[in-house]
């Protein structure tokens, strides 16, 4: 709930807020501003294409969009070309208010000339996750989650670890494995059947795919979770991935080998 209020002698107003939370693709933002004689605000419209079910042929949902607040035009301003280009897909997950659906009836001129339709409006209040292209774009809210875990010490990844288990997701992120663990090969064994890949960078033990129903309440709250961790979006398939280190190629030197090179080296002399 909200609280409002106009001055100091009006008593504040709480208000029920009921939000929608969705990924799918956003287009067509545009500013509409007011025409000599008309009396009303500039304000921002955009369309969005909401999916939901199964991510190789999800059902699409076309939600007409006005942007009531500047926090949320500044965050997509820069990239006003790139959401109207037709070419480049802006994949987006958004929060939404005052959720409508009105009804109308198709025209003699449509394929379904007669039949009952919908046509849904919001207004959209929080961006929060944008894929522009192949580009994950860094939000600004982002820098009051957890930072990315590149470079940290094994320490602050135990630590980290713990902040994972806050009720977000039904299974930790990172976890921290001790060579020293009585059951570490059993351990190790049971972290791999269950989806997690040795992290090299991290020192531990990191999921590597996790999936965020569109229909969650705490969606937005895990989309930054995951990106702030270092996870990419994939919207083919709708799965969070972590990428993991490339392995260091197997060049077949080692010590010992150099040992017996220059063992043979000297016997031949």
């Amino acid at each position: 709930m909200t609280q409002q209020s106009n001055s100091n002698t009006v008593p504040k107003i709480a208000y029920f807020n009921v939000h929608t939370e969705g990924l799918g693709y956003l287009d067509s933002l545009v500013e509409v501003k007011p025409k000599p004689g008309q009396d009303f605000v500039a304000f921002w419209t955009a369309t969005f294409c909401m999916l939901e079910g199964d991510p190789k042929s999800p059902e699409k949902v076309y939600v007409s969009l006005t942007v009531p607040g500047t926090d949320v035009i500044e965050v997509l301003a820069p990239y006003v070309s790139d959401i109207n280009n037709q070419v480049t897909k802006v994949f987006v997950g958004l929060r939404l208010a005052r959720f409508r659906g009105e009804p109308f009836t198709y025209g003699a001129n449509s394929k379904t000339p007669g039949a009952l339709g919908l046509n849904y409006s919001a207004r959209l209040i929080k961006v929060m996750c944008l894929k522009v292209g192949d580009n994950l774009i860094k939000l600004k809210s982002d820098s009051d989650q957890v930072g990315k875990v590149k470079g940290v010490s094994s320490a602050s990844n135990i630590s980290m670890a713990d902040k994972d288990n806050s009720g977000l997701f039904d299974m930790p992120l990172i976890v921290t494995l001790s060579k020293n663990d009585a059951n570490f090969v059993a351990e190790k064994t049971r972290l791999s059947s269950l989806g997690y890949g040795w992290h090299s960078e991290m020192v531990a033990w990191v999921k590597r795919e996790v999936t965020v129903e569109v229909n969650d309440l705490n969606a937005g709250d895990k989309f930054r979770f995951l990106e702030s961790y270092g996870y990419v979006f994939n919207p083919n398939d709708a799965v969070w991935r972590m990428a993991f280190p490339k392995s260091k190629p197997n060049t077949g030197y080692s010590k010992s080998n150099q040992q017996w090179v220059n063992q043979q080296r000297a016997n031949s002399h």
